[in-house]
């Protein structure tokens, strides 16, 4: 296999699963009600924004553990992907809650809006959408992390905050699954299954290997 059909087959396999959210969305949204209803665009938007950075975060995860291999087998190019993929994600994930918050500013005003953007654990709904804001604080500081990483103290660290994903993709799992249907609906719901089953094996290695790092740093000091 040439690595140009890899290139080509990786792709395929990434539209397609982008796909999956809008399919879904419009299969269980009539559109009839949504073009002349301001508030309905805007919940669509947000509906979008939210199973694809889902689905790119799922990504994110996968390419992230399996990345010296991935480069061995497909090239460099896949290191620069995964770059320019998680800054795209981090982008769409500030504004799936932008939205939200925006949505709630045109129902209910201004100072309700702002309320949306605090952690709240009541009533149940809130719970779940918690669960989102604590994971885009945790992704936010391993964007910033990667990106700045040339600085003098994140040179040495960055990796260690970049382990904040993982932890942040429990947490998105979480919050897609309880704050709305679509995840439940296919065919977004077999994706979104086989992507936590990835995403769960991969954030276990990727500890597995933390592990055995700072194993291996303790045992040279000895």
């Amino acid at each position: 296999m040439t690595p140009s059909f890899k290139k080509f087959l990786f792709y395929l396999l990434w539209l397609l699963a982008i796909s999956l959210g809008p399919i879904t969305i419009f299969r269980n949204t009539p559109l009839a009600g949504v073009v002349d209803n301001e508030l309905e665009i805007i919940n669509l938007l947000q509906r979008l924004t939210g199973l694809l950075a889902f689905t790119l975060l799922s990504f994110q995860i996968v390419l992230g553990t399996l990345m010296p291999k991935l480069i061995e087998k497909m090239g460099g190019w896949i290191f620069n992907f995964h770059l320019t993929e998680g800054l795209g994600a981090w982008g769409i994930m500030l504004l799936h809650p932008t939205l939200f918050v925006f949505l709630n500013y045109r129902i209910e005003g201004l100072s309700t809006a702002l309320l949306t953007l605090l952690p709240r654990f009541s009533p149940n709904q809130e719970i779940w959408y918690s669960f989102g804001k604590f994971a885009l604080i945790l992704i936010t500081i391993a964007v910033l992390a990667g990106y700045f990483r040339e600085k003098p103290f994140l040179r040495k660290n960055w990796r260690k905050f970049h382990i904040l994903n993982y932890f942040a993709y429990v947490f998105v799992a979480i919050h897609a699954y309880f704050s709305g249907t679509d995840t439940w609906t296919p065919p977004f719901s077999w994706f979104f299954w086989a992507a936590i089953g990835a995403g769960v094996l991969a954030t276990l290695l990727r500890l597995f290997r933390l592990r055995k790092g700072l194993n291996g740093e303790a045992r040279s000091f000895t």
